[in-house]
């Protein structure tokens, strides 16, 4: 059960970040160097976290099924990393939004979410990293990493879903007529509505 529920974390890190990726990755576009170097740390990230998953064992003390990390220095890594690949996303992000002059709305609030996200990501890591390293016991050690987990899959969800939901209010600041393109395009899968038609 408990190699379930780390793997379940794991994913949901994992895909969070790479959520965020995808959206640098579409700001950077016309960088084939700086793509390349996305990919580059997104595998790092995914191999991390596989790496992690390997070194994970259960054991039962007492009666209680408990989880004994081989390596507790590397559980500080797999934080470490993901909080520095998260900085550099969003340093890519801001840079990448900065190249592009505009004043519309919809640069103010990819802005706005990506240093929201970030701040939100941090402090969850930062809380679980500093469990990790007073290394209490191996409950109090993994205890905030679900929550951490959820924290940055919402947060990088609604990133995402806020871009996705029909809005007026991205419309240029000085030329009102003007409505600034999507990010992306609506899909529809067979028996489903699209957001437009609903």
């Amino acid at each position: 059960m408990n190699l379930i529920t780390t793997f379940a974390t794991n994913a949901a890190i994992g895909c969070s970040t790479t959520n965020l990726m995808i959206r640098t990755w579409l700001i950077w576009k016309t960088s084939y160097l700086l793509r390349l170097l996305l990919v580059l740390f997104s595998l790092g990230h995914w191999t991390m976290l596989t790496l992690f998953l390997v070194t994970t064992r259960a054991s039962t003390r007492s009666g209680v099924c408990m989880m004994s990390f081989i390596k507790p220095a590397y559980t500080s890594a797999v934080i470490i990393y993901g909080m520095l690949y998260d900085l550099a996303l969003l340093v890519f992000t801001v840079i990448g939004l900065l190249r592009m002059p505009s004043s519309s709305t919809l640069w103010k609030m990819l802005l706005k979410q990506g240093v929201i996200y970030f701040i939100l990501n941090l402090v969850a890591n930062l809380i679980l990293l500093t469990l990790n390293l007073l290394n209490l016991n191996p409950t109090m050690d993994y205890i905030f990493s679900m929550p951490a987990a959820c924290i940055c899959t919402i947060a990088s969800s609604q990133v995402v879903l806020a871009l996705l939901r029909p809005s007026t209010t991205f419309e240029s600041d000085s030329a009102p007529s003007t409505k600034v393109p999507p990010l992306t395009s609506d899909f529809t899968v067979s028996g489903f509505q699209s957001t437009a038609e609903a």
